[in-house]
């Protein structure tokens, strides 16, 4: 490759990064403050459905009472967070399914009342919210247990309880994110971003234009060394295939920060096709 193309080359990967930080920066933003409202609603609810057994606390309560109480939580929470989970959705697929067409110079739009689209927001964010209730469940099963096992009173169970909730809200679970909240809103985005831009590739593979795609990390210290940097290190491959991880695009994991890239296969010699494009089969990554 030609010193030229190396530069380009370079030029494209930086600015691959910086457009996607832009285009979801503001989405980011407002899914993370609804998840942050959210969870401490969900951990006042938790706490007042636990308050029933406040008299003898450790000696009425058991798992199947923790389960109803998070169950009764969840019903009264889970509309809300599909909600905003699918708004971001939206406008993660929408800005992600812009960006493809206008980095490969196709003429042709791409909205959201496009069948696979709506299949995908319809089908998605409930299945996300209730992968993230599922975290949950499990962090407060771990704390229960240890209440119960230990004797702690309501008033300290439901102390503790409250501070996990507001760690979920603005804790910190990486070194890149500021809490749980914003690590969903990072992946959420993300995610439908990505699946757009592959949405938007696969329409091209099915007019017969052959497309290549290459992992792209941010480039820093805190990328994982066991997914998204070998996966970078592949190179470009058939837009068709799964990186080394098994893969089809980013993110590999929750809050994970990689974009992809497409490009048309070095061995075909002809124009884009333009028109309306397809979608690829729809594929979520574990829950944050």
């Amino acid at each position: 490759m030609s010193e030229v193309l190396v530069l380009l080359e370079r030029i494209n990967r930086k600015t691959a990064k910086l457009q996607k930080i832009e285009d979801l920066r503001h989405i980011e933003a407002a899914l993370s403050k609804k998840m942050t409202a959210s969870f401490r609603r969900q951990g006042k609810l938790f706490v007042g459905a636990l308050s029933k057994y406040r008299g003898k606390f450790v000696e009425a309560i058991g798992p199947d009472d923790i389960d109803k109480a998070w169950k009764k939580t969840t019903d009264q929470t889970a509309d809300g967070m599909t909600a905003s989970v699918q708004e971001a959705g939206d406008k993660g697929w929408k800005v992600g399914a812009e960006r493809a067409v206008t980095d490969l110079s196709l003429a042709t739009s791409f909205t959201l009342k496009n069948p696979r689209a709506v299949a995908y927001m319809e089908a998605h964010a409930a299945e996300r919210v209730a992968g993230i209730d599922e975290v949950t469940r499990r962090y407060i099963k771990t704390l229960m247990t240890k209440a119960v096992d230990e004797g702690w009173s309501y008033s300290r169970t439901a102390s503790v309880l409250i501070a996990r909730f507001e760690q979920f809200a603005v804790g910190s679970p990486l070194a890149h994110i500021q809490s749980r909240a914003e690590l969903i809103a990072v992946t959420e985005s993300a995610f439908a971003y990505e699946a757009a831009n592959a949405s938007v590739v696969a329409g091209l593979m099915e007019q017969g234009l052959p497309m290549e795609k290459a992992w792209l990390t941010v480039g820093d210290d805190r990328v994982d060394e066991e997914q998204c940097g070998p996966n970078e290190d592949e190179g470009w491959i058939a837009a068709e295939g799964d990186f080394q991880d098994g893969s089809s695009e980013p993110p590999a994991h929750p809050g994970c920060r990689c974009t992809a890239l497409y490009q048309v296969s070095e061995d075909f010699l002809g124009p884009l096709p333009d028109g309306p494009v397809a979608d690829p089969p729809i594929v979520t990554p574990g829950p944050a």
